[in-house]
């Protein structure tokens, strides 16, 4: 993720990463006193990123995604092929009346989740999370200390 994402320079600049979310079951200890998101933040640390817990209302998600390429709210790009081609090939899960059938090993029901996760915690957020707070705030002080 990083090699592909964080590292290599856009038109000599690195790219702006506002956040990054990851599924609230990476936070629970696997055991070993860390958790999935220490170790994926252990790696993200140096470039001054972290992880955040999405919401998990996956029915939320859905509706809210739906809703917004209806209404034009939101736009997907012609550089997201996998995500053009995911969201028109999920179906409703019968069983859950306004969710999406989730398709394990399914690498587009991935995509779609990927998305309805980052764009639902993006939209209903009421502030910044408290980590991208902290960060933009001790930013100068750091810059100062480093001088």
């Amino acid at each position: 993720m990083v090699d592909r994402f964080v590292v290599p320079p856009i038109q000599g600049q690195r790219r702006k990463i506002l956040i990054v979310y990851l599924d609230p079951s990476n936070f629970k200890n696997i055991g070993d006193g860390h958790t999935i998101a220490d170790q994926i933040n252990e790696v993200l640390g140096p470039y001054d990123l972290g992880v955040i817990a999405a919401s998990n209302d996956r029915i939320g998600g859905w509706q809210l995604m739906y809703r917004m390429l209806q209404t034009g709210e939101w736009q997907i790009a012609d550089t997201c092929p996998k995500l053009i081609e995911a969201i028109p090939s999920r179906m409703h899960d019968e069983k859950r009346p306004g969710d999406v059938l989730k398709v394990p090993g399914d690498p587009l029901d991935d995509v779609a989740d990927d998305v309805r996760y980052g764009l639902y915690t993006f939209i209903n957020a009421s502030e910044k999370p408290r980590e991208l707070r902290l960060r933009e705030a001790l930013k100068p002080l750091a810059a100062r200390v480093c001088r």
